[in-house]
């Protein structure tokens, strides 16, 4: 009777003991099934690599050194300096001709027929000589008047006269152009008593002649040098 008892009761206990040995699988886990091994973890190592660069060629420089066959081959150029240029004669400054000649007597300009003006004596005629010539020395006279004054001027010219409105008088004058035709020099002049009457009448640019002593004077504070007392005659 006792050995029916334990015998169950034994049982129990070893069927107690093997549960409390033996984990219990997971809900989701397959069963094993006897004599079948686990399966075994995937490998990921392949898929988790990053992907490297193929390795570079060798450079056609690090593998072939130039050759000193074609260095030496290379072309050389010379750098010389020349000499620097002379200026031409056309472009070379020209000399600085003095205004006042070297002589009282000597003219200043030479016009193109080589005529000289006589400034030796009281009297400086200028009507024997050529267009140019007598332009070049009324050219004179206007810059070195004082040379000239008291001496008596003869030119023959073209008449002209012109009103000024600062001084308050009429000014008469004897001018004469240039070879050219571009320019005018000319002389102030006052008429003589006996010349003002034709003096009044003259049209402009007509041609006369005139004669008088070269003077100084001063109107309204103005210094002007003009012929005095001078005879007109139309040509």
């Amino acid at each position: 009777m006792k050995m029916r008892l334990l015998l169950p009761l034994v049982l129990c206990v070893f069927a107690l003991g093997c549960a409390r040995g033996t984990p219990a699988a997971p809900p989701d886990a397959p069963a094993e099934t006897a004599g079948e091994p686990a399966p075994a973890a995937p490998d990921l190592s392949g898929e988790l690599a990053l992907p490297t660069a193929p390795p570079e060629a060798p450079s056609a420089a690090t593998e072939e050194p130039a050759s000193p066959t074609l260095m030496q081959e290379r072309p050389t150029v010379e750098i010389t300096r020349e000499a620097p240029l002379e200026p031409s004669a056309a472009i070379r400054p020209t000399e600085t001709v003095p205004l006042e000649p070297a002589g009282w007597n000597t003219p200043t300009m030479v016009s193109p027929v080589e005529e000289t003006v006589d400034r030796s004596g009281s009297v400086i005629d200028l009507t024997g000589v050529g267009r140019q010539a007598a332009y070049d020395e009324l050219s004179f006279i206007a810059v070195e008047p004082g040379r000239y004054l008291g001496k008596t001027l003869r030119l023959s010219g073209a008449f002209a006269s012109v009103y000024d409105d600062y001084l308050g008088c009429t000014f008469y004058g004897c001018t004469v152009m240039d070879v050219t035709e571009c320019c005018r020099q000319g002389l102030d002049f006052v008429p003589a008593p006996g010349s003002e009457a034709l003096t009044a009448s003259l049209a402009q640019e007509q041609p006369i002649t005139v004669e008088g002593v070269y003077c100084e004077t001063v109107i309204n504070g103005v210094t002007v040098y003009r012929l005095e007392n001078a005879q007109v005659r139309a040509d």
